[in-house]
């Protein structure tokens, strides 16, 4: 996506989940915790696993909304009301998880989980982490930039 705007970070903290699956290292999804975006652009919800895994199913939800998308069978499936609007960055997925939100509004803002089921030891794993999105208005963007302003001055 050659268009793609990356979002801004307000904090670079990671929220990992750890399980330990039986016989393996620890699996860790790691995520941002808050990440910002203006209206109009495309953000990254990044979620990744620092080892190269293949995933039996990747399921991101929105809080007060239900999930979102479901990668499982090698197919990505979109609730109907997010079609062209959400997708996997990758596909298929290997450790990365992350999903893009394209032309953001501000019913966007909230809070999101992304599940992913992974086959160790003969096993199933599951691991999650959350982020929260804040879209934020072009006024506000305009007020903040503005006090930015004055203060240097």
């Amino acid at each position: 996506m050659n268009t793609m705007q990356f979002t801004l970070w307000t904090s670079l903290l990671v929220t990992p989940i750890v399980l330990n699956g039986v016989g393996s290292s620890k699996l860790t999804l790691k995520m941002p915790e808050r990440q910002t975006v203006a209206v109009g652009h495309t953000v990254v919800l990044t979620s990744w696993i620092s080892q190269n895994v293949t995933p039996i199913s990747i399921s991101w939800f929105k809080e007060n909304v239900g999930q979102l998308l479901l990668y499982t069978d090698h197919k990505v499936i979109l609730e109907e009301a997010y079609q062209n609007h959400v997708g996997l960055m990758h596909s298929p997925p290997r450790n990365d998880f992350s999903m893009y939100i394209n032309n953001t509004n501000l019913l966007d803002s909230g809070r999101y989980t992304c599940s992913v089921a992974i086959l160790v030891s003969q096993s199933n794993t599951i691991v999650s982490g959350a982020t929260k999105l804040d879209v934020l208005s072009m006024y506000y963007d305009a007020v903040i930039h503005s006090k930015n302003s004055d203060q240097d001055e």
